[in-house]
Formats: C-alpha cells, structure tokens, sequence
C-alpha cells in the first residue's frame, strides 16, 4: 500500500518515537553491564528498574504503531510494518525503520552479554558458597579407576554465616 504524505508522515513520528525509547533502551542496558562489571549491586538494582520502565515504554510505541497499522487495515507487528516500508523504500519511514532494526539488534546483542554476565556471577556464588558448605561441585558426575561413581560426600561446612 503506498501511502500518502499525511500517512506516511504519521508513521515516521511513531516509527521515530520508537527509535528515541530503543535509543534510550539501549543506553540503559549499556549503563547496566558496566554496573554489572563493577559489581555495584546498588547501581544494578537502580538501572533495573529503569530497565524495566524502558521495556514498558517500548512496548508502548510498539503497541501504538500496531493500533496505527490496524486503523488502516494492515497486518500489525514487524510483519505489517516491513511490508509497509517495502513499498514505501525511499521514504524517511525506511530509513527510521533501518535505524530502529539496527538498535534492536544491538540491544539483543547488549542484553545477551549482561545474562551471561549474570549467569558467571550466579556460577560463582554457587561454587563458593557449595565450597564453604564442603560440598564437592563435581560429585555424581566423575567416576574413579573400577568406573564406579563418586558420590557426594555429607563434609562439614568450612564456616557458619
């Protein structure tokens, strides 16, 4: 569907609002993985929330654009919108869309980084706390000579907390 000026003017502000909440997005979880890094659990527990404020505004813009898609009897969501931006490519629409893609795929990439990051330091905890309870981390999963398995020993933990 090619669109008017007036149409595809309204789907450049609402593609546009889009970038500026991914932008901001972005920056949140940028700022994220160097509290992660830091280990500043007051800064992490600061940007989550902010985190989540900005997921809840994304999923705002996403949710108006798919309300605007609608009215006009299109298939809503990246679907809609894509076939929409094909017959529409040299419009500024494109270009936003382009843009918005793009952020959305660093803040895929950005998010990923700070779970592993997450998921090492949940690691770590576990083994040091498994280390100070005297549980052995690898029991039931090696065998000795006869290929009998190990099985965990009950050892006293190193200290009380």
């Amino acid at each position: 569907m090619k669109l008017s000026a007036e149409l595809l003017n309204q789907l450049e502000q609402l593609l546009s609002a889009e970038q500026v909440c991914a932008t901001s997005l972005l920056e949140t979880v940028q700022q994220e993985n160097s509290a992660l890094r830091a280990n500043d659990v007051e800064l992490i527990h600061t940007i989550s929330s902010e985190k989540k404020l900005g997921m809840r505004q994304m999923w705002e813009c996403m949710q108006q654009r798919d309300k605007w898609l609608s009215q006009h009897n299109l298939e809503t969501g990246s679907a809609g919108t894509i076939g929409l931006i094909q017959e529409n490519k040299n419009s500024r629409s494109a270009q936003l869309w382009e843009q918005l893609s793009q952020t959305a795929i660093k803040l895929h990439e950005q998010n990923e980084v700070n779970g592993g990051i997450v998921a090492l330091s949940q690691r770590h905890n576990k083994q040091a706390l498994d280390i100070l309870c005297g549980r052995t981390s690898n029991a039931g999963s090696t065998y000795g000579s006869k290929g009998q398995q190990y099985k965990e020993h009950s050892g006293q933990s190193l200290a009380k907390v």
